[in-house]
Parts: C-alpha cells; structure tokens; sequence
C-alpha cells in the first residue's frame, strides 16, 4: 500500500515512468524535427502538423505526471504539482483546439468567424480575442465530421479529439471543489 490515494504504488510508480518517458522522447523529436528542417527547409509546411502533434502530446504528458503525483498524494509539493499540471493542461487544450482549427475547418468558416482577411493556414492565435476562438472552435466542432481535402487522416483527428477530452475532464478535477 502506498500512499493516500494510491492502491498500488508500483503502478503508479510505472505510469510516472512512461508520462516522463513520453516527456522526454517529445522533447527529443523536437530536436530531431529542428535538424531535419534546417536541411531540408522545404519540408517546413509538411511538418507543421507532426511538430503540433508532437506538442500536444508533450503538453498532456506533462499535466498526466503532474497530475497523477498530486491526485496520488506523491508529490512533494502538491499545490505546486497542481498548479503545473493546470498549467500544461490549459496549453494543450488551447493547442489542440487550434490544431482542429487549422485542419478540420475550411478557409470560408474562418471568415465567417473572424473576419474576410483570415486564413486558416495562417492563423495566429495573439490576433485573435479568446471569446472569438471559442466561438470558431464551437463552429469547427459542428463540422469536425465533415470531409476536408487537408484534414488530417481520421485516426489523427480521433486521437486530437479524444486526448482533447481526457485534457477537459481533468481541467475539471482540477478546478472543481478543493480537497481536504
């Protein structure tokens, strides 16, 4: 038995290993990602969608070895576990909502959205308010089934949309009621 909130310690043990592992092999691949590109430049706009991926998924495994150390009472700081598993979950969120955005949508409902002069591939998210992305990506929710020649293959936007998921429910742990 381990401690408070943990059943098995050697699991969680085991979960913490991978959520660093995951942590560090993102951090890896975005080295490799910088040195491909800086020999192959033209290759920029092909990898933007594997660099975001790459960026959502070391976002998320952050929360997930935050989380889990302060939701199974093993850090050694929980309001500071807390706070950088908030932190990194709130970033995925926003980063994978933008990345359904820029490859589950079409240039027209960006327009509609958020004005004639904006296109989706160029889209940066500082021009914009966050009430204006929220009702975009509310927009792109609606469409998110539909066909789109750029979309990306349906397994990536699954695995966007779940992992978005996953982010929301414990975005709501932790902003909900404190704990004794």
């Amino acid at each position: 038995m381990g401690p408070p909130g943990v059943v098995d310690k050697s699991a969680a043990d085991e979960a913490l290993y991978f959520f660093d592992m995951t942590r560090r092999l993102c951090k890896a691949a975005h080295k490799e990602y910088a040195r491909h590109l800086h020999h192959y430049a033209n290759h920029a706009i092909l990898y933007q969608e594997h660099v975001a991926d790459l960026n959502n998924l070391e976002d998320a495994a952050d929360g997930d070895y935050n989380f889990l150390t302060w939701n199974a009472g093993l850090a050694k700081d929980p309001a500071a576990a807390k706070a950088q598993a908030l932190q990194s979950y709130l970033r995925a969120k926003s980063d994978i909502e933008f990345y359904l955005i820029k490859h589950n949508t079409d240039d027209q409902t960006v327009a509609d959205v958020l004005g004639r002069d904006a296109v989706r591939m160029a889209l940066e998210r500082d021009k914009y308010t966050d009430a204006q992305w929220e009702q975009l990506f509310q927009r792109v929710q609606s469409l998110v089934g539909m066909t789109h020649r750029q979309q990306p293959s349906e397994t990536t936007r699954l695995e966007s949309l779940f992992m978005l998921q996953r982010v929301e429910i414990r975005l709501e742990i932790l902003q909900g009621p404190a704990r004794p």
